[in-house]
């Protein structure tokens, strides 16, 4: 799961999302026209590049405790729940930063940040593709319960387009592991989560290890146990 070449890869990926975010902090400081916000121009500036400081400062946090959490798994002395526990900070980080850029760039159109912002957004993907170690896992259990919604007496029931969207939305990184298990919205817009769906009807603990071994299933339920706290199986 996590090994020597991962953690050099995201060392050396950090790398270029650091140097990008450098550059869209340069491209905006020296941009000569910046749209005016309540205080004016200068003002604007400032609170804006203010807001990319901050943002490279929380990176370089984010990316010691994720560092530490790879160091000690390689060591084996933590176990893949505390690792996907680091992660999730970096996948909730990720989540404000493109907030963030998506909002300066909208703002201040004239100064041509769309490319840099393409560019930092593909690097926080690739950073997220490299601890992509579970929506496999998550695709290989949905193959069993489409096995048991394809039962007419269980087709009524079935939850399988919503969960096929949370795994695609997880996997192209619309949303963050903390979503993909307990759900966003609000409301009549809430999605319900992983964890959720699962559970509905109480269904999944009939066919939890249907035509599979509970080995299969023991370390993702460990992790969703630990960080989320409840497993997949009731």
């Amino acid at each position: 799961m996590i090994n020597a070449n991962t953690s050099a890869t995201f060392k050396e990926r950090v790398g270029v999302l650091g140097n990008q975010l450098a550059l869209f902090k340069t491209k905006l400081g020296e941009a000569p026209k910046i749209i005016p916000g309540e205080k004016g121009s200068d003002e604007e500036r400032t609170r804006v590049l203010a807001i990319v400081s901050i943002q490279q400062k929380e990176l370089s946090e984010v990316i010691d405790k994720v560092t530490r959490a790879l160091s000690e798994q390689e060591k084996k002395k933590s176990d893949p729940a505390a690792t996907l526990d680091g992660l999730q900070i970096l996948d909730e980080h990720f989540k404000k930063l493109k907030q963030d850029i998506e909002k300066i760039v909208e703002g201040q159109y004239e100064c041509s940040l769309e490319v840099y912002k393409k560019e930092i957004f593909k690097s926080a993907d690739l950073i997220l593709d490299l601890f992509d170690f579970i929506t496999p896992n998550i695709r290989f259990e949905l193959n069993y319960m489409k096995k048991y919604y394809r039962k007419p007496s269980n087709m009524n029931n079935t939850i399988i387009p919503e969960l096929i969207e949370l795994a695609r939305k997880l996997e192209k990184h619309e949303i963050t592991l903390k979503e993909f298990f307990r759900g966003y919205g609000w409301g009549d817009y809430r999605t319900l989560g992983y964890m959720e769906l699962r559970e509905k009807k109480k269904l999944f603990s009939r066919y939890q290890f249907f035509e599979n071994s509970p080995e299969s299933y023991k370390e993702l339920n460990e992790i969703k146990s630990k960080i989320y706290g409840g497993r997949i199986q009731v």
